[in-house]
C-alpha cells in the first residue's frame, strides 16, 4: 500500500473510531469520574441479631433485611454497594437470595414502587468464622442509578422472589448472619427486617418491616456526581488515538 493510500485509509478509520466514540459518550461524559463520597459502616462481630437471614422453621428467621440510606447531596449516582454475611448453622451456602434497591417509607415501614435495581441470584455464605463480603454492581463500570437526595431508599437483601413459593423452596436451616454495627454508625438511615414469607411484593404492604436489633447493618456504598462511562466506550477512543500515532510515525518516515 502506498503512503497516500495508507494515509487516506487511516484517516477514514480514525473518523469512524471518533464517530463511534462520540456516539458512545453521548449519554456519558468523557472525563474520568471521581468517587466523591463513599458511605461505609464497618462490621462488628459482637453484634447479635435475635433472628437469622434465610429460612429456619424453629427460629425467628427473617426472610429480608434492609438498610435505609440517602444519596449524598452532589453525588446522587449510586455505583455499588456491599454487605457482609456469614453462615449460621452449616447450611448457609444453600441460601438463595437477591439484593435490591427500593424507595422506602420509614413512617409506614414498607417498600415503595418497583425495584430500582435487582442483582442476579446469589448463594449464601458458608463461612462459619468471620464474614464474606458481597458486592453488588450492575457492571464493571458501575450501576449509574440516579437517586434523589431528598428521598429515603433501602438496600434490601431478600430470600423472597417475584412469585410465591420462592422462600419455601429454600432448604430449612439455610440461614446466614448479616454483619451489623453495634452503634448507630450511619445517621442517614437504619437497619430493618421482615418476617414475610410470601413474595417480594408483600414487602410493599403497610408495616411489612420492623426495626432490627442492630442500629445499622454493616455496608459500603459508593456514589458519584455523574454517570460513569462503561469501560467498553473507551475502546473506540483508544483505537482512534492509536491510528493517529501510526499516521504520524509514517509521515515522519
Amino acid at each position: 500500500m502506498t503512503n497516500s493510500l495508507f494515509f487516506a485509509f487511516a484517516r477514514r478509520l480514525t473518523l469512524v473510531a471518533l464517530f463511534a466514540t462520540a456516539a458512545a459518550f453521548s449519554a456519558a461524559p468523557l472525563h474520568a469520574q471521581p468517587i466523591v463520597e463513599s458511605v461505609s459502616v464497618s462490621v462488628s462481630e459482637d453484634t447479635y441479631f435475635d433472628g437469622s437471614f434465610g429460612r429456619h422453621n424453629d427460629l425467628a428467621t427473617y426472610s429480608t433485611f434492609a438498610q435505609t440510606f440517602r444519596a449524598p447531596t452532589g453525588a446522587t449516582y449510586l455505583q455499588s454497594f456491599l454487605f457482609c454475611l456469614s453462615d449460621d448453622f452449616g447450611m448457609g451456602s444453600s441460601l438463595q437470595f437477591r439484593a435490591h434497591v427500593f424507595e422506602f417509607n420509614v413512617t409506614n415501614q414498607q417498600l415503595l414502587g418497583t425495584s430500582l435495581f435487582s442483582s442476579p441470584l446469589r448463594q449464601g455464605s458458608s463461612r462459619l468464622s468471620g464474614f464474606d463480603a458481597y458486592l453488588f454492581s450492575a457492571s464493571p463500570g458501575g450501576m449509574n442509578l440516579a437517586l434523589s437526595p431528598t428521598l429515603t431508599y433501602a438496600f434490601v437483601l431478600s430470600a423472597l422472589g417475584t412469585l410465591p413459593g420462592v422462600y419455601a423452596a429454600i432448604p430449612d436451616g439455610a440461614t446466614n448472619s448479616v454483619g451489623a454495627s453495634n452503634v448507630d454508625a450511619y445517621a442517614g438511615g437504619s437497619a430493618w427486617r421482615s418476617l414475610a414469607t410470601g413474595q417480594l411484593s408483600d414487602l410493599g404492604a403497610n408495616q411489612a418491616f420492623e426495626a432490627a436489633t442492630a442500629p445499622d447493618l454493616a455496608f459500603n456504598a459508593t456514589f458519584t456526581p455523574t454517570v460513569v462511562p462503561e469501560p467498553a466506550t473507551i475502546v473506540p477512543l483508544g483505537a482512534a488515538l492509536g491510528i493517529l500515532a501510526i499516521v504520524r510515525r509514517r509521515q515522519r518516515a
